[in-house]
């Protein structure tokens, strides 16, 4: 027996509040942006963090970054469904925002251990950070769809716009920190993670939806085939994932996020020492990608009304093949900001398309935990080998090689979706044509 879920605060503040709330959905983007402003803080100026603060050149940067994308991928499945489990979105999410903060501060006991050392220390953080960082985008999923469907009671589909508060928070944050570093070092970060980790707690205890009950207290469901009420069984489960058009949709999900990573891990250092941009400057380009993507995250429920899901997914890979393979003849300042725009496409295509085929084919009782699957598909997995092999090709090689590399791969995976896609031997336009998807989307069929 599952309760309902609570409303947030909102709710339950004066009715000023809750009419704003409720018109335009206050809380869900609140919940984005900072959770946003959290994630992002580590994400680009990671290179400059490595170098200045540890002095890891390239090799040693993708050994801790490998050590920290393993991590993520057990934390992105370890805590989705725990969570699902046990029915504690909510408050393992804001757990999990303040351990963000605790297991980065970690990297300041390097004062206290010999410098030959460093690298075994920063791996352990590394780690340990990102067992903490991998459950935060799969539960913040979870949180917003959760508050669209059962608070709001709004279409799914409405998921973009908050998506685009993710993305002024990422622009904004590149851009503040951009000036941070330049003006006082990459060793500010120490400082800004308490900060926003608080903040970002702070918002989701206010403001976040309430979990339901848990899905396992009853003994009787704890076997493979059991599927209680509300709940699927392990067994259909693993059917909906190994289903064609499934693995076909985390194939593609994998090839642009392989290109996607090796920009994240390496481009800053690549622009900087190709292009000559300064750390400012190269905040302020993503800043502009970000605005970018902000126009197609605000048309998202007309575009996939419109495209679906399959020809967003396409969308976004061609854009990440083009961003890629451009880099390899921009030795212009101004026209880093033309290429970066790519990306602006790229990620709310793909987002888009992935979270929303992710909720649909997601059985009861796994919400979190198939957003976790896209999640761990889209960044970790892709993250581990952009790391290792990213990292010895930069570093033996050059940044052309390894973008040419990664060009030539999506390009490659573009070719054959596309196939797939023109020939119909993807998915139909009904949110899933798998008898055992139990999704609760109009149109999917029950087992």
């Amino acid at each position: 027996m599952t309760s309902s879920p609570t409303t947030p605060l909102s709710a339950k503040s004066p009715s000023w509040w809750q009419s704003q709330d409720r018109r335009h959905l206050l809380s869900t983007k609140l919940i984005y942006f900072w959770t946003g402003s959290l994630m992002n803080m580590f994400y680009v100026y990671r290179p400059c963090f490595f170098e200045e603060y540890l002095g890891f050149r390239s090799k040693k940067m993708g050994y801790a970054m490998a050590v920290f994308n393993i991590g993520s991928i057990i934390g992105v499945t370890l805590w989705s469904r725990l969570a699902d489990v046990r029915g504690i979105h909510k408050g393992l999410f804001i757990a999990l925002c303040l351990g963000m903060s605790v297991t980065f501060e970690g990297i300041t006991v390097k004062r206290l251990v010999p410098e030959e050392y460093w690298l075994w220390l920063t791996c352990v953080v590394m780690g340990l950070f990102g067992l903490v960082y991998g459950g935060l985008s799969p539960l913040m999923d979870f949180q917003i769809l959760r508050l669209l469907k059962d608070i709001y009671q709004v279409e799914q589909t409405l998921y973009s716009r908050q998506v685009l508060f993710g993305t002024i928070a990422y622009g904004l944050t590149t851009e503040g920190l951009g000036h941070l570093v330049k003006n006082f070092g990459a060793h500010v970060l120490l400082y800004t993670f308490p900060i926003v980790s608080i903040i970002t707690a702070a918002v989701v205890f206010l403001v976040g939806a309430s979990s339901s009950t848990p899905r396992m207290s009853d003994p009787s469901l704890n076997t493979l085939d059991a599927a209680g009420p509300g709940r699927a069984s392990i067994l259909q489960t693993i059917r909906v994932i190994a289903s064609p058009r499934f693995l076909l949709f985390l194939s593609v999900i994998l090839s642009i996020g392989m290109g996607r990573q090796i920009m994240n891990l390496f481009l800053p250092t690549y622009l900087a020492s190709t292009v000559g941009l300064e750390k400012d400057q190269i905040g302020r380009v993503y800043l502009c990608s970000s605005f970018f993507s902000i126009i197609f995250l605000f048309s998202g429920p007309y575009l996939l009304r419109k495209l679906g899901v399959r020809l967003m997914l396409l969308v976004g890979l061609g854009a990440m093949t083009i961003r890629l393979g451009a880099y390899n003849y921009v030795t212009d300042r101004h026209a880093v900001i033309a290429v970066e725009l790519l990306n602006g496409i790229s990620f709310s295509f793909t987002h888009m398309g992935g979270v929303r085929e992710a909720a649909q084919c997601a059985p009861e009782g796994w919400e979190a935990t198939f957003q976790a699957l896209y999640t761990a598909t889209y960044v970790q997995i892709p993250a581990v080998f952009g790391s290792f092999i990213g990292g010895y090709l930069y570093e033996e090689y050059t940044g052309a090689v390894l973008l040419w590399g990664a060009a030539c791969v999506s390009a490659g995976a573009f070719v054959i979706f596309s196939i797939f896609v023109i020939v119909g031997m993807f998915w139909q336009d009904r949110p899933c044509h798998n008898r055992y998807c139990i999704s609760n989307e109009p149109g999917c069929e029950k087992p």
